[in-house]
């Protein structure tokens, strides 16, 4: 099955990307079977959400989507509250709940973005004590912060920027890796990590996706 393949737990790179978990939007979403064995990850992005919140079609369509077998995550959602434009934080803690129960409901993990928003997604985690794991995406944050979230119970990804100091404190079975959307390839970017910490192999990051994704 496709998802024993998978080393990239995030890109935004297009289809066909084999041994990849494609993120796209709900309206974005390819229609089933377009690319065989693709897997995908399905959500409302922070930046996508206006300041009167999510329409009432647009979240249907990301219940309808969250059911596909091709869609192996939900996400990436969550909290920014750094970029410019961004909905009220009020708007962005409702869409990012509604994707907590949605991954509860459907049985498949969150993957999240998180900007200068740790606290309130680490208090969200306790609020929730969900069953599905959490993976916080493209992390550059210090160790300090590593070891709030790893308490916590959230996962991390490294994508092409990370702190090496996160990186080398990283223990071996909760290393992930993306390629988001960097032009590097996912080995060139395993490759990297793994200069900062022999665990980061191709093979030890399949495993943990497999862990991942087991249901």
């Amino acid at each position: 099955m496709q998802k024993d393949l998978l080393i990239d737990i995030h890109t935004h790179l297009p289809a066909p990307k084999p041994g990849a978990i494609i993120s796209c939007g709900p309206d974005a979403m390819p229609v089933s079977d377009t690319f065989p064995g693709q897997m995908y990850a399905v959500g409302i992005h922070p930046w996508d959400i206006s300041p009167s919140g999510v329409d009432e079609e647009l979240k249907q369509r990301l219940y309808l989507m969250a059911e596909r077998e091709d869609v192996a995550a939900i996400g990436e959602c969550g909290i920014d509250m750094s970029h410019p434009g961004a909905a009220p934080l009020y708007e962005q803690l409702l869409t990012f709940k509604t994707h907590i129960e949605l991954s509860e409901r459907v049985g498949k993990p969150l993957i999240i973005h998180c900007v200068k928003a740790w606290d309130s997604v680490i208090a969200l985690r306790k609020e929730y004590a969900p069953s599905q794991r959490w993976l916080i995406h493209g992390f550059r944050g210090k160790p300090q912060v590593l070891e709030m979230l790893f308490k916590a119970g959230i996962d991390i990804s490294y994508g092409e920027k990370f702190n090496p100091e996160s990186v080398a404190a990283t223990p071996a079975d909760r290393l992930f890796a993306e390629t988001d959307e960097s032009e590097l390839s996912i080995n060139d970017i395993i490759a990297t990590l793994g200069a900062v910490n022999p665990e980061a192999t191709t093979t030890r990051i399949a495993q943990n996706v497999r862990g991942l994704l087991a249901r």
